[in-house]
């Protein structure tokens, strides 16, 4: 890693990382007697990391403070589970004979953290104003690229290619967190407000294999021309497929 001082407040850290996995825990069937397969745990699985990690920061200074990082790399491997090997089985599909991405392969993130504090005794001029003091207000912004997925397919031979080949939508968060502090003869109270998913964004988490978004009426069963029916659909849609909706939380703290 590198870490340069820019400023008397900023400073940059670079690094980079690499790490190769050997003997994961792999699944491999075998034929015991009378010719029953018996899957069993073995350690034949592999995987490698790369990426760099880019990171400006701003100690306290002038009332903010900010922390902004950049990931980026790249997980390649032989399986993402160690039921990998049972589930191509299942499914028919011959044993990979190269790397590909694994399931938690996101290759981009960007994280922004950054905060307005007044400090006890110190307060904050606003177009003149002077506000009042011991309060602060922090955001916290995440952008990450979606992890693979296999998109959808009835060749055999084109399953194989296609593992992991495509990407799901990307997501990006916001939260704000607003607190407000008082002294009093029992100690320390503090107001706060946290808002989670700022802007209400619907984030997909999860997608269709044959449409590459998230479920919704009008999708076709898999691998025909046929439309789901709307009973179908209905018990098939659940709330894992997208991310929480806008929710707050607001209370008192007490300090003694």
């Amino acid at each position: 890693g590198l870490t340069r001082r820019l400023s008397d407040h900023l400073s940059i850290d670079v690094k980079s990382y690499g790490k190769d996995v050997a003997n994961v825990v792999g699944t491999e069937t075998i034929r015991a007697a009378l010719g029953i397969p018996v899957s069993l745990h073995v350690n034949n699985g592999y995987g490698r990391a790369r990426g760099i990690e880019v990171e400006l920061n701003k100690v306290y200074s002038n009332f903010t403070t900010f922390n902004l990082g950049y990931t980026l790399q790249w997980a390649n491997g032989y399986a993402s589970s160690a039921f990998a090997d049972f589930i191509r089985e299942q499914e028919k599909l011959a044993k990979p004979i190269r790397e590909r991405p694994l399931s938690w392969d996101v290759r981009h993130q960007v994280i922004l953290s950054t905060s307005l504090i007044s400090a006890p005794g110190k307060h904050m001029n606003l177009f003149g104003l002077r506000l009042p003091d011991n309060w602060s207000i922090s955001l916290l912004t995440r952008f990450t690229s979606g992890e693979p997925y296999s998109p959808g397919t009835l060749d055999i031979l084109e399953a194989r290619v296609l593992e992991n080949a495509a990407s799901k939508p990307y997501r990006i968060s916001s939260d704000l967190k607003i607190n407000k502090s008082f002294e009093s003869r029992f100690g320390g109270i503090s107001v706060f407000l946290d808002i989670f998913s700022l802007f209400n964004r619907r984030n997909d988490l999860d997608v269709n294999f044959w449409t590459g978004e998230a479920i919704k009426y009008g999708d076709l069963v898999s691998g025909t021309d046929e439309i789901v029916n709307w009973p179908q659909m209905y018990a098939a849609m659940s709330p894992r497929w997208w991310s929480s909706p806008r929710y707050a939380q607001f209370g008192l703290r007490l300090n003694y």
